[in-house]
């Protein structure tokens, strides 16, 4: 689904009811959150969201939402704006589930930037074997430069 160059502001929550829903491209729209509903959709691959009003607070909530399917491990694809402060999704390497951890990695594997190598090595003294690889890869990856 394509809102692209819209002036949507916002979408329904029932968008995540859409059972063959892979790809939502939201680029250039001045939406400023994802619906609960969309959280829960188990097909989406790939949400692209440039050019948007959508904060990295907005998307550390909906992380952290209960019903989060988009969380689990192989996270969708996320293309969004640099240059937000990373601090909420960092904050997320502290939360006790496992697969919101995993999704932070994901997103600030999007958004390299030196600021928290820190927090992760502090989250790489904690994690479980499962994310150690998920850790190290992104701290080799900030360590490169890439």
């Amino acid at each position: 689904v394509s809102m692209t160059h819209t002036e949507i502001d916002s979408i329904p929550d029932w968008i995540g009811t859409l059972p063959k829903l892979e790809r939502l491209d939201l680029d250039t729209t001045k939406i400023t959150e994802l619906p609960h509903g969309l959280w829960a959709n188990k097909s989406i691959k790939k949400i692209s969201m440039l050019r948007t009003s959508l904060t990295i607070s907005n998307l550390a909530e909906g992380l952290k939402s209960p019903n989060a399917t988009l969380r689990k491990a192989a996270l969708f694809e996320l293309s969004m704006a640099g240059g937000q402060d990373l601090t909420p999704i960092v904050k997320l390497l502290d939360v006790k589930s496992a697969a919101t951890k995993k999704a932070a990695l994901k997103v600030l594997s999007s958004f390299p930037d030196p600021s928290y190598i820190e927090a992760l090595e502090a989250a790489r003294a904690k994690a479980t074997p499962s994310l150690l690889k998920d850790i190290d890869a992104l701290l080799a990856k900030l360590q490169r430069g890439d």
